[in-house]
């Protein structure tokens, strides 16, 4: 029996009536919950798509689809983060506070200083460190000028910070504690 009515209502009839199960089933299989609330979403996605193989007045059948369609997408998810390659947060090896690290190269060094060492790292960092210290721009503005993901432009930033830090410590401008 096929579903009758518009997809988006069943869609929400379906959400309001087994979201929680759902949620709950995928969060057994994550450990995580919004990795599991992302799961939820993403079986919905699935299942509107496919709406009309949902038969909503059998009830037992209409709970199962729902419920393996979150757990499948709960699984498709630690496939993926299995595949992803290991990355570390460099900030757990540098800390690179803003503050911190600011505050020191400006108390040694004169902007025309900091910009021309900046000038010298590779092209993806020196644009995204020179909005960042010397324009003093949030990294959402400074993803928004270079036109990049807010994640791309953090990992710049980042990285950036490191070498500027490697380079200073070289030229001896800045100390060799951790910053």
């Amino acid at each position: 029996m096929t579903v009758k009515g518009d997809g988006d209502s069943i869609t929400e009839y379906l959400f309001n009536r087994y979201g929680k199960t759902m949620l709950s089933a995928a969060y057994k299989i994550t450990g995580n919950i919004q990795d599991a609330e992302d799961a939820v979403q993403e079986a919905f996605i699935r299942i509107s798509s496919n709406i009309g193989r949902i038969n909503i007045k059998d009830e037992i059948r209409a709970k199962n689809y729902v419920v393996i369609a979150a757990k499948n997408s709960a699984k498709d998810q630690i496939r993926k983060k299995l595949a992803r390659p290991t990355t570390y947060d460099i900030d757990d090896y540098f800390d690179l506070s803003c503050d911190d690290f600011a505050l020191e190269i400006i108390e040694k060094l004169s902007v025309e200083e900091i910009v021309s060492v900046i000038k010298s790292l590779d092209e993806k960092y020196r644009y995204a460190l020179y909005y960042s210290i010397v324009e003093d721009m949030t990294d959402k503005e400074t993803s928004e000028i270079l036109g990049q993901k807010l994640s791309t432009t953090k990992t710049q930033i980042r990285r950036g910070k490191a070498k500027l830090i490697k380079m200073l410590r070289e030229k001896e401008a800045i100390s060799n504690g951790k910053q």
